[in-house]
């Protein structure tokens, strides 16, 4: 069933209400500038390493018992050091344009390294080729790809906005300069073109979408997402504790005798954001939001990617565009 979370991880769990207004005055800050973490290393060669980094998440489990689960990822980084520059790149990338050079004071690993994050030399338009259609070879005894599609899209290379690496025999604290549209284009479409919506980015929390003189601001963080328009604003906020826990017992309290019953959780979780996706309906411009406009969920909560750019979509669309494509 259809998870809707504005982040991955969320450190902080906010009790903010979600709410439909003229203004307002509440305030929450936001994730952009410096971003300090500090990772376990694991795997340290001379020429390659791994951290790992610890995710959490709530989980319904039976009872009606609200509980926080952990959940790791490991980032394996290639690198080389010649005369106090380290040459990192992530095990993924395949072009020598996405590497990094970090500045050290020695040719050893262990100590601070750092660099400038350049977003210009980083960040640009990509084009991408990939499958649509494959048919049987019998000579190969297997399918091959017979035609193929572009996709031009606009990202930024792997770890880009890292400023600073600072290494331990057992850590790592890595700091990263976060902008939150980093990815967006001045001009560039939203949701795919829709209704002829545009966007822009204003800071690296607030973005505007555009139709001729009809104007709606957007205000995104880790937590939050406001929506603005003619003195309007839609807010929602991530789930609070107590509501998670109220929809946890709530769903073992009316389906627990049935095999799907902790699906429900997240179905009354979704209950909760109904005056938010009201609120668009009823106070955003005319087109600017439609409750029959998602067709591109694919019916298992998770967006419809081309295979070539899974990777990327989350990392390159507003967090409003993604809450929306996966209302169903």
């Amino acid at each position: 069933m259809l998870k809707i979370i504005l982040t991955a991880s969320i450190a902080a769990v906010l009790t903010l209400t979600l709410s439909c207004s003229n203004g307002g005055d509440e305030e929450s800050s936001g994730n952009s500038g410096p971003n300090t973490k500090v990772y376990t290393l694991k795997n340290k060669t001379a020429t390659q390493f791994t951290y790992v980094e610890v995710y959490t998440d709530y989980e319904c489990r039976e009872g009606g018992v609200l509980k926080i689960e952990e959940d790791t990822d490991e980032e394996t980084i290639n690198y080389s050091i010649k005369n106090n520059i380290m040459t990192w790149q992530n095990r993924w990338s395949h072009s020598d344009d996405d590497t990094l050079h970090l500045k050290g004071t020695s040719n050893e690993l262990t100590g601070t390294w750092t660099r400038t994050k350049n977003k210009a030399a980083s960040c640009k338009q990509q084009t991408e080729q990939y499958c649509i259609n494959h048919e049987y070879d019998p000579e190969l005894d297997d399918y091959v790809c017979v035609s193929y599609e572009e996709e031009t899209y606009y990202s930024c290379k792997e770890d880009y906005d890292i400023t600073e690496a600072v290494f331990t025999d057992k850590t790592v604290k890595i700091t990263r300069d976060v902008c939150g549209t980093d990815y967006m284009q001045d001009g560039e479409d939203w949701r795919g073109g829709s209704a002829g919506w545009k966007m822009r980015p204003i800071n690296c929390d607030t973005y505007e979408i555009y139709k001729g003189s009809e104007k709606v601001t957007v205000k995104e963080n880790r937590n939050n997402i406001e929506v603005s328009y003619n003195g309007k604003s839609c807010k929602m906020s991530e789930y609070s504790k107590s509501q998670r826990e109220a929809a946890c017992k709530e769903a073992w309290k009316k389906h627990q005798g049935e095999d799907d019953w902790d699906d429900y959780y997240y179905d009354i979780l979704r209950e909760t954001r109904k005056s938010f996706y009201d609120c668009l309906k009823n106070s955003m411009p005319k087109g600017f939001y439609d409750d029959d406009d998602d067709d591109e969920d694919n019916g298992s909560g998770e967006v419809a990617a081309k295979p070539a750019s899974a990777k990327i979509f989350k990392a390159k669309t507003s967090k409003l565009t993604q809450l929306l494509k996966k209302r169903k």
